[in-house]
């Protein structure tokens, strides 16, 4: 069985490998680098985010903070959604940006925003 230190430490390395995927393969075509793989290393790396987002729970009672952690569930999805514009035929050749931006947006406000409200509920409740 797996320790609570262990799940956690294997929840934060598959996000920031996940993340980190994402950051370099997206930045990539900026760079005029043309890269056959990069699609399918995108797409591995909005899994890995993915995963590591459905695995996280809330405990707690605040209906704020819990929204924050599904908005962390959306921008993961919108990561997988940018994969998956970028194998679709009909797709123009930016539509994955849409919504690479969508979930970054997303994840930018929740890491904005979650602290705050994670301090304020652990305030109310003491």
């Amino acid at each position: 069985m797996i320790s609570d230190k262990n799940k956690t430490l294997l929840h934060d390395v598959t996000l920031m490998v996940g993340m980190t995927i994402i950051l370099i393969t997206a930045v990539l075509p900026l760079l005029g680098v043309k890269w056959p793989m990069a699609r399918a290393i995108f797409a591995g790396g909005a899994a890995l985010v993915l995963a590591a987002r459905l695995v996280e729970v809330y405990k707690g009672k605040n209906l704020r903070v819990r929204r924050l952690y599904v908005l962390n569930k959306v921008a993961a999805v919108f990561f997988c959604i940018a994969a998956a514009t970028l194998f679709h035929p009909l797709s123009a050749g930016n539509d994955w940006v849409a919504f690479l931006m969508a979930g970054a947006i997303t994840q930018a406000y929740v890491l904005a925003v979650l602290p705050r409200a994670e301090a304020n509920d652990k305030g109310n409740t003491q």
